[in-house]
């Protein structure tokens, strides 16, 4: 066995290692606390970065997660897209034919920035479980002459022949940290993951049809990109299927795709009322269970909905193009915690000539009233790792007095006279018993 096989085959035994690492520790841990990781370097290098320029670290998965479809590794692609600010960072992958051998390359443009994975190695497993789905629900359920064109391209790849690369499988993850679209951007990173299959018609904006006729039966779904499903999904039902009046209410509802993604719905429960699980749509499912996992929920907690913040997961349709803009592919949409290192609690001025938002999003926070922290601990995203005071406010005292218990163990203090005295009379003090 030569020494490629080797590194392939010792790194899909690790991913299988820390895959059931994960699946263990869902029933077992909850998701409390989160490790920092760097989106590229941390968790998509070590699946994607090239060995010596042949193929990515985990070829053997990508290499067989569609063999059944005959679609192998060379034909599936990815980009990381990072979007902060006004800048997009992004890394992509790519095969090549140079001559007779087939090369590989993992490539990253712009600034790598971190995310909070919950349970830090583990955690990166739910992201993967989601990209493994995706990429499956590509390869099966997309339109049979797209996917029939990407197996073409996979078996010129095989043969080195040269191929089209705008006609094989494309997998896209965004990462959105303080756009417009992300409206939870003070405390989650939105992200986007979605492939280039099309297939999908706009209706109009809210709601998105997929349309296909196989074995003589035709295929219809709806992706209603707005909360309020029924409203607008019933209505185009009835324009899509003759006599939709008669049909039984479970039919049209097997049409609504959101509805397999909400526990709202009976599609979308993993367990019923009598606590028997819910058959079907066990790749949504999956995702869901790995979005929750992301978002910090709890497994008791994986059939509600949240009260606060954004949903676990919605579907989410790209254009496929600006020039077929009524053409979309499908994919989906949920939201992982912000890295929250520091805090600091400060009005002193030497802290404005600093790039804030930048700071933000690499986990450096700043708050300039004190009092503004029982806010944020009363909101429940009081997740900072270190919390550093300015001593100097006359506010600081009585706000450390009442909160010191719910203050995070890496509290630090801070005062520019450098008087340590002052310091010290922030210092808990052990209660007394009197004898």
């Amino acid at each position: 066995m030569d020494e490629l096989r080797r590194k392939l085959i010792a790194n899909l035994q690790n991913y299988l290692r820390e895959r059931q690492d994960f699946v263990a520790s869902l029933p077992t841990m909850d998701p409390t606390w989160t490790v920092p990781l760097n989106i590229v370097a941390n968790i998509f290098e070590p699946i994607l970065g090239s060995i010596d320029g042949k193929c990515p670290n985990l070829f053997l998965l990508f290499d067989n997660i569609a063999r059944s479809e005959n679609i192998r590794a060379g034909a599936i692609q990815f980009e990381i897209k990072i979007f902060v600010g006004k800048k997009d960072h992004s890394a992509i992958t790519e095969f090549c034919i140079n001559g007779k051998d087939v090369g590989y390359n993992f490539s990253f443009q712009g600034e790598d920035y971190p995310v909070g994975i919950y349970l830090g190695t583990s955690g990166c497993q739910a992201f993967y479980s989601i990209i493994e789905n995706i990429i499956r629900n590509a390869t099966r359920h997309s339109k049979r002459e797209r996917i029939k064109e990407v197996q073409q391209e996979s078996d010129k790849i095989i043969k080195k022949q040269t191929f089209d690369k705008d006609k094989i499988l494309k997998i896209t993850i965004e990462f959105h940290f303080d756009d417009k679209d992300n409206k939870y951007k003070e405390d989650f990173v939105m992200v986007r993951i979605y492939d280039n299959m099309g297939g999908w018609g706009k209706e109009n904006d809210n709601i998105w049809v997929f349309k296909e006729k196989k074995n003589e039966k035709e295929e219809l779904k709806l992706a209603v990109l707005t909360d309020d499903v029924e409203k607008y999904a019933k209505e185009i039902l009835k324009k899509y299927i003759e006599n939709s009046e008669e049909k039984q209410e479970e039919e049209l509802n097997s049409k609504i795709f959101n509805r397999k993604f909400s526990p709202n719905y009976p599609e979308g429960r993993i367990i019923d009322e009598t606590g028997k699980i819910v058959e079907g749509s066990w790749g949504i499912k999956e995702m869901r269970i790995c979005a929750s996992f992301l978002r910090g929920l709890k497994i008791s907690d994986y059939d509600k909905i949240p009260e606060d913040g954004p949903p676990v997961i919605k579907p989410y349709i790209q254009p496929v193009s600006a020039n077929k803009a009524n053409e979309g592919s499908l994919g989906i949409e949920f939201y992982i915690p912000k890295v929250k290192t520091l805090l600091i609690a400060s009005q002193d001025k030497i802290f404005n000539s600093l790039n804030k938002k930048d700071l933000k999003n690499k986990g450096i926070y700043f708050i300039e009233n004190i009092n503004y922290l029982e806010e944020l601990i009363n909101k429940g995203t009081f997740t900072y790792e270190f919390v550093l005071i300015d001593i100097d406010d006359e506010n600081t005292f009585p706000f450390i007095a009442k909160n010191l218990l719910r203050m995070p163990y890496k509290l630090l203090y801070f005062s520019k006279d450098g008087n340590i005295d002052k310091i010290k009379q922030f210092e808990p003090q052990a209660d007394k018993k009197k004898h």
